[in-house]
């Protein structure tokens, strides 16, 4: 039991360095658009936009702004169910409309931000405001770690005392982006919820077009892959024989949905550039330019 309480705390913290204060933003927009419609970058769990000078999508915007491409960043609740964060999810995205005057917004999404959009679009009606949603590692039908974390976890455990520890300190609210919700956040990402409550509540719209990227990594960085991240090892390894390839946290089977756009040689924490930039055989700077530049060729 100890060494699944271990496994399912580093697997929770890994992604984030990310608990702690953001820096306040002045605006969301930055740059003149390549594409139809501006790109919101929006964050998965323990998700942030900025801690001091590293971003959650680690440069992306300012690459991305670099190549004349309209670009915003979201940030919303780091730890809450997928209802919470999509109800702060809303509010930024009618400002970044607001701001910009567009019609629409593409939104690039990792992680548990995918199913936050997801959200939105089918139970809030947002079809008519998001041109495309691309996801990346997105657990479009739950994971096997989530499973296990919730298994093993309680509101009274010493797994959810660390955690809520890690993302609150001394303080009362995650990054001042409401409270904190561990199980119901591991809970939004179980097998069981996503497939048997969350995937038919939440058919895709005719109106958005739904693209994803799916992340795969090895131990041996062996076969085209990427060397996976030794945080994300041990879950890599428990994925590997539950569901077979997978990016540490994500099944690729899982993270495929829509139009599948291909497997990258990236593992969790790569796909957003981290940790600072250091992604191995994989070019992110690349990957998300390419996505951008689909996205304009689409006339999205």
């Amino acid at each position: 039991m100890k060494g699944c309480r271990h496994l399912v705390l580093v697997m929770l913290c890994i992604l984030a360095s990310a608990c702690g204060s953001a820096s306040p933003r002045s605006s969301h927009l930055a740059s003149v658009s390549g594409t139809r419609y501006p790109i919101v970058l929006h964050h998965g769990i323990l998700g942030f936009d900025r801690i001091f000078f590293i971003d959650y999508f680690y440069q992306v915007k300012a690459t991305l702004t670099a190549h004349g491409y309209r670009v915003a960043e979201t940030h919303v609740a780091p730890v809450n169910t997928i209802d919470f964060r999509t109800r702060q999810l809303k509010a930024e995205i009618d400002q970044i409309l607001d701001e910009t005057g567009a019609e629409k917004v593409d939104v690039i999404a990792h992680s548990m931000g995918g199913l936050d959009v997801r959200h939105l679009i089918s139970a809030y009606g947002y079809g008519d405001r998001i041109g495309a949603l691309v996801t990346i590692g997105t657990p479009h039908h739950g994971t096997r770690i989530a499973d296990i974390a919730y298994g093993v976890s309680s509101e009274a455990s010493e797994l959810m005392e660390a955690i809520r520890h890690l993302c609150l300190g001394d303080g009362t609210a995650a990054l001042g982006h409401g409270p904190v919700d561990i199980r119901g956040a591991i809970g939004d990402m179980t097998t069981s919820y996503i497939e048997d409550h969350f995937n038919p509540s939440n058919p895709d719209d005719p109106r958005v077009v739904y693209e994803s990227y799916e992340g795969t990594s090895s131990l041996t960085g062996t076969g085209g892959t990427n060397y996976i991240s030794p945080l994300l090892a041990l879950p890599y390894e428990v994925l590997n024989l539950a569901s077979g390839a997978n990016d540490g946290l994500v099944p690729v089977a899982s993270a495929r949905y829509g139009r599948d756009r291909g497997t990258i040689p990236a593992d969790h924490v790569n796909e957003i550039g981290q940790i600072l930039g250091r992604t191995g055989r994989f070019n992110y700077r690349s990957f998300y330019l390419h996505v951008a530049q689909d996205l304009a060729a689409e006339g999205l």
